[in-house]
């Protein structure tokens, strides 16, 4: 995981949480790599941050892989973040390609490169939701949310 990829999922639980699938994730999927990534602890400054109303700016900690005001005891790396305005993750809600293994798999990295992190399938098949649902959820992926069919 890189450090701008841990940087992007901690912007996603500082700015609104997971958007997690509807059913349970198994965490012991995450490389470790990721783990050992989201044990070190990193100081953002100079950056400014979106409140929901204004950019702000401001000095936050990733420790664990989630934001905090207070600073650590123990910081592994300070990133410059030199003047940059930073805004929470963005989210596909309304998108028909969460039902298919393969087309997941070809946008999961394009989503994720152009900040969208959520998504939400409005008519899927139940099948092709299986078939997604375990790879979903994870550090390097986006997470879904399923509406499982559609009326007409």
């Amino acid at each position: 995981m890189t450090l701008l990829s841990t940087l992007l999922a901690a912007a996603g639980l500082l700015f609104g949480g997971s958007a997690a699938a509807q059913e349970p994730v198994d965490r012991g999927r995450e490389t470790e790599a990721g783990a050992a990534a989201a044990m070190l602890t990193y100081a953002f400054t100079g950056g400014r941050w979106f409140d929901g109303e204004t950019f702000v700016a401001r000095t936050l900690y990733s420790v664990d892989g989630r934001f905090t005001d207070e600073r650590p005891e123990t910081v592994d790396e300070t990133v410059d973040l030199d003047g940059l305005y930073l805004v929470p993750p963005f989210g596909d809600a309304h998108a028909h390609h969460f039902d298919s293994a393969a087309i997941f798999d070809r946008i999961n990295a394009d989503y994720l490169r152009e900040g969208i992190f959520y998504g939400v399938s409005m008519t899927n098949t139940i099948r092709g939701k299986e078939k997604v649902l375990p790879r979903v959820g994870r550090r390097d992926t986006i997470d879904v949310a399923w509406a499982d069919a559609g009326i007409t």
